[in-house]
């Protein structure tokens, strides 16, 4: 960055960014869909054991 700070929250300058590619690791995906598995595993079993009784 360079430039000067004029007070007053003002800044005169010039800014760069570089943006930086974020690729998730293997282990992060593998955590992802295990998650997601057992979250579709337990919504399983529990329309399963769902039992309506009438009086």
């Amino acid at each position: 960055m360079n430039g000067t700070s004029r007070g007053n929250g003002s800044y005169a300058g010039t800014a760069t960014f570089e943006p930086t590619a974020a690729v998730p690791e293997a282990g992060t995906w593998a955590i992802m869909l295990f998650g997601i598995g057992g979250i579709g595993a337990s919504m399983r079993v529990r329309r399963r054991q769902a039992k309506i009784a009438f009086a």
